[in-house]
């Protein structure tokens, strides 16, 4: 089991507690991204001097997370300090290699490493162990990923950018003490560009329900899930994105799973599932890492919830803020006990792509 000197953020936090008036808590949180803020940017200096091959990741942590501050992260750092792409070897799972664009030459897949099984067990470890989902230090399983991704990449001598950096660098925003250019200013946004989605139905809702604190599964939200798609594909092509994995905490909505097992392979489910969202005029699911992806690609995110304190608002905010200042597509989060089904399903089936871009919360 970790000790908490393994991990400076929380450390930090520890001492941020309530009792501290607020002016005095901004300042210590300051004064520990100023730390985090120097220590960043030396790593990143010595990456950018060396000539080897630049191991980045294993990204093991929630897609919402990797869209939305790692993938810019990256992007920015290989910006600023000019590191060379070719060097870079990405490290994330389920053919996640589109989400990195131009930011690397050579993908390493983490479940062509493991099995589906072996990492689901391995990486609930890792959050047991760590006591979270975030990668907040380096751990055995990361090691052994690194190593067996440098074993399938052939090479030997090796450096890393892990994700425990930027979870350091920017736990002055998610403490909600810092303001969101804190992010902005060590992130590089963009619309992700991919190539070859025209082998995916085009047009039509893509559509992406699973279980979590923010939209439990209950018997009425299951219930209002079914109206709502059965109003949709009265109208409309509905493309469901259901893969039959069980590797992570989050249960899929829909029956079919069941009779129709394995529906994407792990090591491409990701990929797979970015291209289809591509090729669709719209998105519907419950709001959280795919409600993200969608506007990454130019698409209308119409994002679910029925529970709005199973979510930060801190990453609610960063997200707005990021879609409407670089004209990705739109972010309209909906609480679905304010709702009926057949008024959401109207105005999805009203919303096209070619709409003008705004970015609202009804």
């Amino acid at each position: 089991m970790p000790t908490d000197w393994l991990y400076p953020a929380r450390t930090a936090k520890r001492t941020l507690g309530s009792f501290l008036p607020e002016r005095t808590k901004r300042a210590a949180a300051l004064g520990y991204g100023a730390w985090a803020d120097l220590r960043t940017r030396s790593a990143l200096r010595k990456l950018a001097k060396g000539q080897g091959p630049v191991f980045v990741g294993p990204w093991l942590s929630e897609v919402g997370f990797e869209l939305l501050y790692w993938v810019p992260f990256v992007r920015w750092a290989v910006e600023q300090y000019q590191i060379d792409p070719r060097r870079l070897v990405i490290v994330s799972r389920g053919g996640t290699q589109c989400w990195y664009s131009t930011l690397g030459e050579t993908y390493v897949d983490v479940f062509d490493l493991y099995s589906a099984r072996d990492f689901a067990e391995r990486n609930s470890q890792r959050v047991l162990e760590t006591r979270g989902q975030k990668q907040m230090a380096i751990t055995e399983f990361d090691l052994e990923i690194l190593d067996r991704a440098t074993e399938q990449a052939g090479t030997q001598e090796c450096q890393n950018l892990h994700p425990s950096l930027m979870y350091d660098l920017l736990r002055p925003y998610w403490w909600a003490l810092a303001p969101r250019s804190w992010v902005q200013e060590r992130a590089s946004y963009r619309r992700l560009q991919l190539e070859g989605p025209e082998r995916y139905a085009s047009d039509g809702v893509a559509a992406k329900f699973y279980f979590s604190g923010c939209l439990p599964n209950t018997t009425a939200n299951v219930s209002y899930l079914e109206d709502l798609l059965s109003q949709l594909r009265a109208e409309d092509t509905v493309h469901e994105l259901i893969t039959g994995l069980e590797i992570d905490d989050h249960a899929e909505h829909g029956s079919s799973v069941s009779s129709q097992g394995q529906l994407f392979a792990p090591s491409t489910n990701l990929g797979s599932q970015t291209s289809q969202v591509a090729a669709s005029n719209r998105f519907v699911g419950t709001y959280g890492g795919f409600a993200y992806l969608a506007p990454f690609l130019g698409v209308d995110s119409f994002a679910l919830y029925s529970n709005r304190n199973g979510f930060l608002e801190t990453h609610l905010a960063m997200a707005l803020d990021v879609f409407k200042q670089n004209d990705l597509g739109r972010l309209k989060l909906y609480d679905i006990g304010s709702v009926s089904p057949t008024e959401l399903a109207a105005e999805i089936l009203a919303s096209r792509r070619e709409t003008s871009r705004d970015t609202s919360v009804p």
